[in-house]
């Protein structure tokens, strides 16, 4: 028999949810998966604010618009949202915490969830670059709705995924989002800059094409 602990952790990763016929018992794996998730999005967002970011967790909507995209349908929520003034950034942040994948098996199978889409359901990448082409829509409100406002330069939006290990696998570099394990959050990684440096490297380079 599986010690409690192992039998937990294996229904949770996946190796012995498939075989949890009750209805009761997939919905209790699947709130717990949600809370693990949830916790690890929460530690993200603290990182975050250390970098000297505004942060909100759990976005769904801002203010009484949904998540939505082209024919209405819900996107789902956006882990972490931030915005970094300094930059003039707003980021969201998919935050995807592998510590309950054990095995090579349950590790591929995140991974093609997460790039690829499984079962004829679209990737975690692409249902968040859904995510960002939402906020870049609707810049305005979001900036309200996180505080980014004033100022003269413009904001932009920019998307990444954290993940709480390292991930090894040719997909990381062809990926549309830019993909962070949690130790290398940082402001570089996250490619922010202030905007003036960012504006002034833009003017020069344009001088150069002159």
């Amino acid at each position: 028999l599986f010690p409690c602990t192992t039998l937990f952790r294996s229904l949770l990763s996946g190796r012995l949810q498939g075989r949890a016929k009750s209805r009761e018992i997939q919905q209790c794996i699947s709130e717990a998966r949600g809370k693990i998730n949830d916790a690890f999005a929460r530690a993200v967002s603290a990182q975050l604010q250390h970098l000297g970011m505004t942060t909100r967790v759990s976005v769904n909507k801002i203010g009484k618009q949904r998540i939505v995209d082209s024919v209405g349908n819900d996107l789902g929520d956006i882990d972490v949202l931030a915005a970094h003034h300094e930059s003039r950034s707003i980021l969201a942040v998919e935050a995807k915490d592998f510590e309950i994948a054990r095995t090579p098996a349950e590790i591929a199978n995140e991974l093609e969830k997460l790039f690829l889409g499984k079962k004829g359901k679209k990737s975690t990448i692409e249902l968040h670059s859904k995510r960002i082409d939402w906020l870049r829509e609707h810049l305005d409100e979001v900036a309200l709705s996180i505080g980014a406002n004033g100022g003269t330069a413009p904001w932009r939006v920019i998307g990444a995924v954290v993940t709480s290990d390292p991930l090894i696998t040719p997909l990381v570099s062809s990926s549309a989002l830019s993909v962070i394990p949690f130790d290398d959050l940082a402001l570089d990684a996250l490619g922010l800059t202030p905007s003036s440096v960012r504006f002034s490297s833009k003017h020069k380079r344009n001088r150069k094409r002159r």
